[in-house]
């Protein structure tokens, strides 16, 4: 549990950074989203934002719900996501 409570808090710094970015020069009522790859940051912390949520699927496979799925899944599960999430990181 200690390590899907801290992806969780990483997940969360990292929309908080890409919240920030999204606003930047913006007067008045802040956005939760748009698509501003204009900005500067926007990019870097879309895909960090990204690479946090996928690196959440490796933090959940050890947990008892996922304990009867087979071998294979659960693999993916921790090894694939936490690939794509680290390329993402990049």
């Amino acid at each position: 549990y200690p390590f899907l409570c801290g992806s969780v808090c990483f997940t969360l710094g990292a929309y908080l950074g890409l919240f920030q970015a999204i606003n930047v020069g913006r007067r008045g009522r802040s956005l939760l989203w748009e698509w501003a790859p204009e900005k500067d940051g926007f990019l870097g912390y879309f895909f960090y934002f990204i690479g946090a949520s996928v690196f959440n699927i490796s933090c959940v496979e050890p947990l008892e719900m996922f304990a009867e799925w087979s071998p294979g899944v659960k693999r993916e599960m921790a090894w694939g996501a936490a690939e794509v999430g680290s390329v993402c990181f990049v």
